[in-house]
Parts: C-alpha cells; sequence; structure tokens
C-alpha cells in the first residue's frame, strides 16, 4: 500500500505572500494550498516508489543523467534508500544498532550540498589487493590523482529556476580538472549571481581547517569526505520562490545565550568508517591535506576570475555611461 504524506504550510507565511513557485499557481486561494499530498509505497520487490501528486507539472529536483530528468525529491536518496532496504532483506533478521546522526541541512531553507571525496587514498589498511589495484585505478582516473579532491555528490538551488540541480557520484568521476572547476563555479552561483558571500567565508574555513590538520599527527582519515553546507537563499534574504514572514522577535539576550552570528557556510568532515591513528604513521595526512590545499587553490582562482569579471562590467557601465553623457553635451552645444 502507500503511505500518504500531506504537508501543510505555515498560515502567517502564506498570509505573508510566501509560497514556493511549485504550490501557488495564478489564483489559487491559501485554503487550497494548505494540503500538498505526495505518497510513497513501500513495494513488496523491497524498494521505494515516489509518487507525486502534482497537478502543474512542476518539479523540485533536476537529475544530471542525460535525460533532463525532474523529480519531486532527489533521486539520488531514494536510490540509496534501496539499496539499504536490499540490504535489509537479504540479512538474517537479527537486530541492528545504528547511529543516529545529525541533519546538517534542517536549518536551512534551499540547502545547497557539495559531497568531496578528499585525499589520494581511497581504500583501507585492510583492503585486499585486488580491492587497492581496482581503487588505484579510480584514482588515477578521476580528479582524486591531480587534485586529491573528487566529486561525490551536489545540489545547488537554481533561483531563476526555482529548483535544484543535482549531479551524483557517477557526474564526478566523469570530469577532469577543468570540468571540477567549473562545476565548483556553479555550485556557488545561483543561476542570479555568483556568491561571493558564500566564497569568502568559506575559503576562511577551509585554511583554518587546513592549519588545523597539520597539526594532527599519524592521524589518516582515508576515504572520507568533505561536506560543504549553505543556504540557496540570495544574500537580500530572498530566493523566487519564497520571501519568508517576518520573523518572531528573538529572546533577550544574556550574558549566558549571547552566541556569535552562524557562518553562511558549513564545512565538515565526514565518513570516517576507515580513519585510523597509527603512531607508525608520522606528520599529518599528506594526502588529506593536499586535497585541502588544491581546493582552496581553486576556489581562489574562481575568487580572482569572478572579481575581473564584475570589475571589467563596472568599468563598461562606466564607460557607457560616460558616453552618453559626452553624446548629451555634443547635442546641447550643437542646439
Amino acid at each position: 500500500g502507500y503511505l500518504t504524506l500531506t504537508a501543510h504550510p505555515s498560515y502567517d507565511l502564506l498570509k505573508n505572500g510566501c509560497a514556493s513557485s511549485h504550490t501557488i499557481k495564478g489564483t489559487e486561494s491559501i485554503t487550497s494550498l494548505k494540503a500538498r499530498k505526495y505518497r510513497m509505497r513501500w513495494q513488496k520487490a523491497g524498494s521505494i516508489e515516489i509518487e507525486p501528486v502534482l497537478t502543474d507539472g512542476t518539479q523540485l529536483f533536476e537529475e544530471d543523467d542525460g535525460k533532463d530528468t525532474f523529480t519531486t525529491h532527489n533521486p539520488w536518496i531514494v536510490r540509496c534508500h534501496n539499496l539499504q532496504i536490499q540490504r535489509f532483506l537479504s540479512s538474517s533478521g537479527s537486530p541492528r544498532e545504528f547511529l543516529l546522526l545529525e541533519n546538517l541541512t534542517a536549518r536551512y531553507t534551499f540547502p545547497c550540498i557539495l559531497d568531496l571525496k578528499m585525499g589520494t587514498r581511497q581504500y583501507a589498511d585492510d583492503a585486499s589487493e585486488e580491492k587497492r589495484r581496482s581503487l588505484d585505478a579510480k584514482t588515477a582516473a578521476t580528479t582524486s590523482s591531480p587534485l586529491g579532491l573528487r566529486i561525490c555528490g551536489m545540489q545547488v538551488y537554481q533561483q531563476n529556476l526555482g529548483y535544484y540541480k543535482c549531479h551524483n557520484k557517477y557526474f564526478g568521476r566523469s570530469l577532469n580538472v577543468e570540468g571540477f572547476r567549473q562545476t565548483l563555479y556553479h555550485f556557488l552561483h545561483d543561476g542570479i549571481r555568483f556568491r561571493f558571500d558564500i566564497l569568502l567565508p568559506l575559503i576562511d574555513r577551509l585554511q583554518a581547517l587546513t592549519e588545523a590538520i597539520e597539526q594532527l599527527e599519524s592521524f589518516r582519515f582515508y576515504t572520507s569526505s568533505l561536506l560543504i553546507l549553505y543556504e540557496g537563499k540570495g544574500p537580500d534574504g530572498n530566493s523566487n520562490d519564497c520571501s519568508e514572514a517576518p520573523p518572531p522577535p528573538p529572546p533577550k539576550e544574556t550574558v549566558f545565550t549571547k552566541k556569535p552570528p552562524p557562518s553562511p557556510v558549513d564545512v565538515r568532515m565526514i565518513d570516517f568508517a576507515h580513519s585510523v591513528y597509527s603512531p607508525k604513521d608520522k606528520g599529518p595526512d599528506e594526502g588529506y591535506l593536499f586535497g585541502l590545499r588544491n581546493l582552496i587553490t581553486q576556489l581562489q582562482t574562481l575568487k580572482q576570475d569572478n572579481l575581473s569579471a564584475a570589475t571589467e562590467a563596472l568599468q563598461l557601465k562606466y564607460d557607457n555611461a560616460s558616453t552618453k553623457k559626452i553624446e548629451v553635451a555634443s547635442r546641447a552645444t550643437n542646439n
């Protein structure tokens, strides 16, 4: 059977004009927007099927699969859930223990996420020789070799389109160094503007992380990843889809409750299943540091390129304005 999920937008947000372009069309009333349904079905074969109930045909995610596939959900997440279900079904049915993980995207309205596989070595100490050869070949054929970085997944909200663009790990494996740089640019571009407000604090946080890892003697973060998250709403606090209602007044601050303002970008080291601490390994993890330093270099290059482009645009605007002033002055003289 189906499990029907019904979403109820906040009445205050709707009253103040806050509604997704996917949910408010034409003359729809607030009442008609109070419930939008999506149906999820767990099939007997052991997979999840999500059936959108959208009459206007609009979707929220575009997957880069060469087919211009649009869905109401991130397609890679559903694939991973289906894989996990298959593992459960093939197990003996004995109880399993799980770690409860933090949802890092919970504080974002339009979370933009980049998952980077870090380092030049992608296998654990206990990997077989066959697996080591296979993973070394994969590293040599991707950006993991020249950069110590490989894109494993990405979603970025496009303000001009009103939906996310997604890339999976297979897309990341297909990239060369130039393709990696272009994808990094698209991760920091919302379809309207390049997000300097994200780029600059991101570089600062990566530099601080580099300095911290340089001090970690004998730690090795094999096969781990770096997760980068930021808010897809524009620097002015708005997106094309939604203008939030005024938030409630914050509680009165005291010396105990006062906190520094949150950074617009979050950087997290994740996936430590094969990380080790071994005194026989001297110094910090140079493979991980190689990837971090190259990521900073790539971002600094984007910074310079886009600053140059912005400067040229301002100069052109100034030159055009000056030309118009000269034309007006010439006409006045002739008259």
